[in-house]
Parts: C-alpha cells; structure tokens; sequence
C-alpha cells in the first residue's frame, strides 16, 4: 500500500514530466520561428537582391541605348574624350530617390563601322547589400547593298588564274592609267565572311590585292594564294586578314503592286529591244532564253524590271547591250545562267544619269532558303553586274584554256565558288549605293560576370580618371 509520502513523490513526478515537455515544446516552437524568421528574412533579402539585380540590368542596358542614340544622331557633345580621344565617357545624372543608382557608359572607336560599349549599371545604399551589372555591347552598322566588294557565308576559289581586286568607275576603266602616272586599280577591297569557321573562306590559288575579313576563322591558303598589297604584290601580307566582321544582309523581295501583268517577250533572231516596263514571269511556263544571235537592247533612258517567281528560268547568253541611262533589274527565285559578254561595254561611271556600270544590271535573288538557287556565270562570261543574292549560290567560271571571264560589280550571296580562269574587280563606286540607313545597332551582346576568359570584367571606372 501507497504511503502519502508516495503518493505526493509521484504527484510531483508528473508535474515536473509535464513541466519539462511543455518546455521542450515552447524550444521547439521557438526554433521553428526562428527559423521561420531566418528563412523570410533570407528570402526577402535573396528576393531584394534579384530585383536591385534586375533593375541594375536595366540601368546597364539603358546606357547601352544612350550610346546606340548618341552615335546613331551623331551627338557626343554630353560625353567627355578619354584615352586620349579613343573612348567617350557618361554617367548620368544622380537618382533623386534614396537610393544611389548610377550608369557609367563607355564608347570605345566610336569614329568607327563597328564601336564597342561598356555599360555599367549599379545600386548601392539598400540593407540587401550594393548590386552592379556590367555588359559589353559590339555595333556595327548598316552597309550600303552594294558596299561588300565580295561576301558570302562560304567563299572558295578552284581556279588557278583568279584575281580579285578594285577599281573605281567614276576615274575610268579598270587598270586604266590616270593623270597621276597610276593606274585605276587599288589595295582596299574586301573578301568577307561573317563565320566563325575556319576555312569559311578558302583562298586556294587566287590573288586578292585588298583585305580579307572572317567572322572568326582562319581563312585556308593554297601555295600560290595570298593577300597582298599593290605595294608589295609578291608578298602574302598576313596583317591583311582581320577577324571582327559582321553581317546584317537582310532578304530581299521582289515589288509588287503593278497594275498589269506583262507576258514576258519572245526573243528572235538579231537585236531584240526589251520595252520600258515590268514583267512578271512565272515558272508555270515562262521563261527568257538569250543565245548567240538573239541579242538583247535595253534602250537609253528607260528601265527595264523582270520578276520571275516559281522557279520561271532565265538564261542570258550572246549579247545584252545597255545603253547610256538604261537599267535591267531582275528579281528572281530560281536559277540564272549568265554567259558572253552581258553588260561589259559599261564600264565608266555615268555621271549624268548617277549609275555605275554594274548598277545598270542588278541581279536580286529573291529565294528566302539558303542554297536553294543558284547564279551561275560560266563560258568566259564578261559581266558587269551587282548580284545581291544572300541565300543563292553563285558560281564564277572564268572560262578554260586561254579563255578568261570577269564580273566587274560586286556579289552578296550564301555560297561563292570561283572556277577557272575568273577575275573579280569590286566597283568602288557601289558603296553609294541607297538603301542604308547608316545607323548602329547591337551585333554583339555578353554580361561581364567574370564566369568565362570571354566574360571577365573590366576595370570600367579607368576610363573615367
């Protein structure tokens, strides 16, 4: 039997189990607030953090657009020179809020095609800790149609005879001798590729008096091949070869909107006038087939426009002769063999109409899938013509034997192969050609977060000492 003094041990056993569990229970419910607590806190300040981030984004990116617009109105009067006139600077005005924010701008070559911006956006004052983005922005600039010389996503030379080089309309025929004792050829013009591929441009044998600029790559030579200068036009010239070009060549379509449709003409025997006017072909069942004997006349003074659509065929053979002040324009999806002498009597600057030779022929491939037509200029052609084509193949044959074929112009395409004995002459005077707004714009995007070799930080605020 249970004594009172028992009973009353056991009574307070239980109490103090009771005690020591209620305690347990507020510890543990105490912890996990705490914890609670610590968690909330932690998110709002990860949560704080990712939008000071952001925002410091968009303050970086808005100094991006400050730059973009001082350049595109030609306007960095509000921008102070540094490094010795290599760079511009800006910050902008001080945030009226309470917190401090801060865009720090940098425009480096900003007298060039292809300018460089470092932007830097940064929040500081907040309890969540001082926040910075940093990007790096690479422009360039839209080129006139016809200011390329000769680009295209792969370019390759099989031919053993090939030069490539420039001469200017407006001083008088290729190689011929100027005032000055000189002859109408220059060193300036470029083989371009916008691939980061080696080999994208392969050189084979050919001379190239000028430049060559790749997206990247390295450009594959064969043991006779190189890029020379005038100057020195036994000498490859390596410093010739540049590695940061851009491409931006939009596709192009043909008009629309004519009020009638024209049948396209039936060429015959002898000199065959082609009409001022638009004609649309199409593949259904149309097509142009020039041959020798059957010459085409554009006549001076008028404008002559074939748009061929599905797939309609052209060939132009024999003779195509345009007189002073004329123009031939085609826009064509499908395919175009050109051969003889198309255009070539054309070969000086027309100062009263404002045309340079190859502007009186211009060859607009109109095929939006890349490779899918093709411009092939074969049997000793003698052309001059601008072909802006960037999804077409085109094919340049010189000819065989002694035979030798030129394209006095300029080309824009997907895909350029160069056969046998070919001279390529760019027209200088095509890089006035219309339809460049001439305004910069972002090719090159990267945040600089020090997470790659290609990512790492600048010290930005050297500019600004």
């Amino acid at each position: 039997m249970l004594t009172e003094k028992s009973r009353f041990n056991r009574r307070h056993h239980k109490q103090g189990s009771a005690l020591l569990t209620s305690m347990i229970m507020v510890m543990a419910v105490g912890f996990i607030t705490a914890g609670f607590f610590t968690l909330a806190h932690s998110e709002y300040r990860a949560a704080t953090r990712s939008f000071l981030l952001g925002a410091s984004f968009s303050l970086a990116e808005a100094g991006v657009d400050r730059a973009i617009y001082s350049l595109n109105t030609d306007n960095l009067s509000a921008w102070t020179e540094s490094d010795g006139g290599q760079a511009y600077t800006y910050t902008f005005p001080p945030d009226p809020s309470g917190l401090t924010q801060a865009v720090n701008v940098v425009i480096l070559n900003a007298s060039s095609s292809n300018p460089v911006v470092y932007s830097e956006g940064v929040i500081s004052g907040h309890p969540a800790g001082d926040v910075m983005k940093l990007l790096r922005v690479g422009l360039s600039r839209d080129r006139g149609l016809g200011d390329s010389g000769l680009v295209a996503a792969r370019i390759s030379n099989n031919g053993n005879s090939v030069e490539i080089k420039q001469y200017d309309s407006r001083l008088g025929q290729p190689g011929v001798l100027l005032a000055d004792g000189t002859h109408n050829w220059s060193d300036e013009l470029r083989v371009s590729t916008g691939s980061l591929e080696g080999g994208a441009i392969d050189v084979g044998n050919a001379n190239i008096y000028g430049f060559i600029a790749t997206g990247g790559g390295e450009p594959d030579f064969g043991p006779q091949g190189g890029v020379y200068s005038l100057e020195n036009p036994d000498t490859h010239d390596p410093s010739r070869i540049t590695y940061d070009y851009y491409e931006n060549f939009q596709p192009i379509e043909a008009p629309e909107g004519f009020p009638d449709y024209v049948s396209p003409p039936t060429l015959s025997k002898g000199v065959n006038v082609l009409m001022d006017g638009v004609y649309a072909l199409d593949g259904s069942g149309d097509s142009i087939r020039s041959t020798n004997g059957k010459d085409v006349l554009v006549a001076a003074n008028t404008t002559v426009t074939l748009i061929l659509s599905n797939g309609a065929e052209l060939d132009l053979g024999g003779n195509l002769e345009i007189e002073t002040g004329g123009q031939l324009l085609i826009y064509t999806d499908g395919d175009i063999g050109i051969s003889g002498d198309i255009n070539s009597h054309n070969t000086e600057y027309d100062s009263v109409a404002d045309l340079a030779p190859a502007q009186r022929l211009s060859i607009y491939g109109t095929n939006p899938t890349d490779g899918a037509q093709t411009i092939k200029i074969h049997g000793a052609a003698q052309l001059a013509a601008y072909i802006y084509a960037p999804g077409a193949n085109v094919e340049l044959k010189g000819g065989g034997g002694s035979d030798v074929g030129y394209l006095n112009g300029a080309v824009v395409a997907y895909d350029v192969v160069i056969n046998g004995n070919m001279q390529f002459r760019y027209d200088r005077a095509l890089g006035d050609l219309e339809n460049v707004s001439n305004e910069y714009y972002a090719v090159q995007w990267a945040e600089l977060n020090n997470e790659t070799p290609e990512t790492a930080k600048i010290a930005i605020g050297d500019y600004f000492n």
